[in-house]
């Protein structure tokens, strides 16, 4: 999972990379549970309005290798059929 708070526009950046997450919102108490086989992301404005999002910010794949090899792990990504698509440069 990777998350930022971005204070200029008072939201939080959510990605589930792969794998589930239990959200709560502290607002409402509503729970959520997320899954995603690969990057799944959602912006959540400061009156807990939920926005779908469609690209992996300030993240990517080869991030996600280097953080699971470092653990000496293999992401378990279910990549789409074209591969890989959020790179380093």
């Amino acid at each position: 999972m990777y998350a930022r708070y971005e204070q200029e526009n008072e939201r939080t950046y959510l990605c589930l990379c792969y794998s589930k997450l239990h959200i709560e919102s502290k607002q409402s108490g509503e729970r959520e549970i997320l899954s995603a086989n690969y990057h799944k992301a959602r912006v959540i404005d400061k009156s807990g309005v939920q926005y779908t999002w469609f690209v992996a910010m300030d993240h990517n794949d080869d991030d996600l290798l280097m953080l699971e090899e470092s653990v000496n792990r293999k992401p378990h990504l279910v990549l789409p059929s074209s591969g890989m698509k959020y790179r380093k440069g």
